[in-house]
């Protein structure tokens, strides 16, 4: 892999959004949260226009930020490279785009497990606080015939077709109802795509994700650098034209077909790393056997505009089209990776600097007072120690989990969990008391969602927030069990994970079941027999997670025969868990 133009890789992603501002004068960074948004959106609700959010792991430029202008994305969240943005900071974005605006945002999601869980979080947040959003999910990869129930099909390039029109819509004053109605009505007419030659390696790392050899190709491959549907010997330029739109007209396969006579809108969407030479023959390709097949390419687009680094490959998004959807795809737009870069007449190039997002509506007291369910001072200690001792387990085995996550993912499970653990216990650093475990979970989902980032970041915060809830209306023994139960019910609901997938939900089940069974008793010999059991059934569990096949998580991209050792996140939650039940027993009266 060749050296980047890069600063450092701590840095890129910064660097990356402040130089595209550089470049665009009407764009601004919204301060410490990764977002690009447009310098007049405090005006679009004043005449009637929805904001349009979108957003992703970086790595992908110009999308999705590129696509921020008018007629196009309000505001575009950028995780680090290949990683979803923290819910925090999609929130912050959420909340200053709110701010005053009773028009209501539309939040696009490519459909990704992390991307799903930190936006959803966000926008669960956001309405709870009275801001008018919803969130739609565009998933029109066809690579995969069967995608996993939990994950579900990939969002790829052809998202950008559903925020332009959407965006249009918006510069007409179509309402959020009617926008998202809309969207959903068309979505299913949409389809993509995508080969590679070569994948690309991360800022900082000498080595490619995986290798492709010389001789074969990727059908379906992944923008975040993750391997296809199939892999193919080498095919020239019209071989392989045919091959990607064969698929994507196999209605048996893809249940996508296009049927002769219809009319279409077409993007070719240049992963990284082909030369405009090849873009430019495949074009020639690709239209011309669609128009053999007697399907009319109405549009015809190409360009860098959802790539995965510099990737060697292209995806083609093919949607069928009418004459309502045309005028919106032809709508003037600002947006400077679809046309110009975005400097209205009379605006001099200058670089603009940051504003500031509104980040916390109301801060948390750590004062004697809080909502539900109070711990007296034993019960504050142990539930501090419990904490500690849960987050010193997970340093302890941060090696362990990193080698376990390196068989079905980036091999960082461990280092992201390390760095949520080492938050939770800079956060009970300066909390002087634990009194209500409602406003320590609540606080905890923000400090892991903040600090640890990606898919685990958003599964932690949704397990912690959930948890927070009972203790509103619940005290003792059934406060604490519900409180594990009703985590599990938002991680479930966000990731769409069930137990028996391969996650952490099939050890948390094991515990939950063990519990619900349970008559309290604070004797020593109770808890030592609990613990004992818990020990057990979470061991079961874990051992089960190696025969399962994964239906959740970037495992389930994964060929399953390569999955010979527990999940990670599983073996993750026997380690801290364990300790839980340790603490208890050493503090029985």
């Amino acid at each position: 892999s060749r050296c980047k133009f890069i600063n450092s890789p701590q840095s890129c992603v910064d660097d990356s959004l402040h130089g595209f501002v550089a470049l665009n004068p009407a764009v601004r960074v919204l301060k410490n949260c990764g977002a690009l948004i447009r310098y007049d959106y405090e005006s679009l609700p004043t005449t009637g226009k929805v904001c349009i959010l979108a957003g992703g792991g970086s790595g992908h430029e110009p999308g999705f930020g590129g696509f921020v202008g008018s007629g196009f994305l309000t505001a575009a969240v950028s995780g680090p490279i290949y990683t979803s943005p923290s819910s925090e900071h999609v929130l912050w974005t959420l909340r200053t785009l709110g701010h005053k605006n009773n028009v209501g945002i539309l939040v696009f999601v490519c459909n990704y497990t992390g991307d799903r869980l930190t936006f959803g979080i966000a926008v669960e947040k956001a309405q709870a606080e009275g801001i008018t959003c919803d969130m739609i999910l565009i998933d029109d990869d066809t690579a995969i015939q069967h995608a996993p129930r939990s994950t579900g099909k990939r969002g790829l390039c052809g998202s950008l077709f559903m925020m332009k029109i959407a965006g249009a819509m918006s510069e007409e004053g179509k309402s959020l109802d009617e926008i998202k109605k809309y969207i959903e009505t068309i979505k299913p007419f949409l389809g993509t795509i995508s080969v590679g030659l070569t994948t690309c390696a991360l800022p900082g790392k000498d080595i490619p994700l995986f290798v492709i050899p010389r001789d074969k190709m990727e059908l379906g491959m992944g923008v975040h650098g993750e391997a296809g549907a199939n892999r193919l010997p080498y095919l020239d330029a019209s071989s392989t034209a045919r091959l990607m739109i064969d698929h994507l007209r196999n209605a048996i396969k893809t249940y996508w077909p296009v049927k002769k006579g219809e009319r279409v809108a077409l993007m070719l969407n240049n992963m990284g790393g082909l030369t405009a030479l090849e873009m430019n023959i495949m074009a020639k390709e690709v239209i011309g056997y669609i128009e053999r097949a007697e399907v009319h390419v109405l549009r015809a687009y190409t360009g860098y505009y959802m790539t995965s680094l510099e990737s060697a490959g292209l995806s083609v998004s093919i949607l069928r089209v009418d004459d309502k959807m045309l005028r919106y795809l032809d709508f003037p737009t600002t947006a400077p990776a679809w046309t110009v870069p975005y400097c209205p007449e009379g605006c001099t190039r200058f670089t603009p600097p940051e504003l500031e997002p509104i980040v916390k509506v109301k801060a948390d007291s750590d004062e004697e007072t809080g909502p539900g369910y109070e711990l007296g001072r034993d019960g504050q200690r142990i539930f501090r120690e419990a904490i500690v001792r849960a987050c010193d387990a997970v340093l302890a085995h941060e090696k362990e989990f990193n080698k376990l996550d390196s068989e079905s993912g980036d091999g960082d499970c461990g280092t992201t969990l390390s760095a949520g653990a080492r938050a939770i216990l800079a956060y009970l650093s300066n909390r002087r008391t634990l009194k209500y475990p409602e406003q320590v979970f609540r606080q905890m989902s923000h400090v892991v969602g903040t600090s640890m980032g990606g898919t685990s970041g958003a599964i932690y915060s949704l397990l912690f927030l959930g948890a927070s809830r009972p203790f509103e209306m619940l005290t003792g023994f059934n406060a604490w069990v519900s409180a594990l139960d009703m985590g599990m019910k938002l991680i479930s609901k966000y990731s769409m994970a069930k137990v028996g997938d391969r996650t952490m939900l099939d050890i948390l089940n094991a515990v939950l079941t063990l519990l619900q069974d349970y008559t309290w008793s604070s004797e020593p010999e109770a808890l030592a027999k609990l613990e004992k059991q818990a020990v057990a059934a979470m061991a079961k569990a874990v051992a089960s997670t190696v025969n399962m096949h994964a239906q959740a998580g970037r495992a389930s991209y994964v060929n399953p025969s390569l999955l010979k050792n527990p999940d990670p996140g599983a073996r993750a939650v026997e380690v801290w868990m364990s300790w839980v039940f340790k603490t208890l027993v050493a503090n029985a009266p």
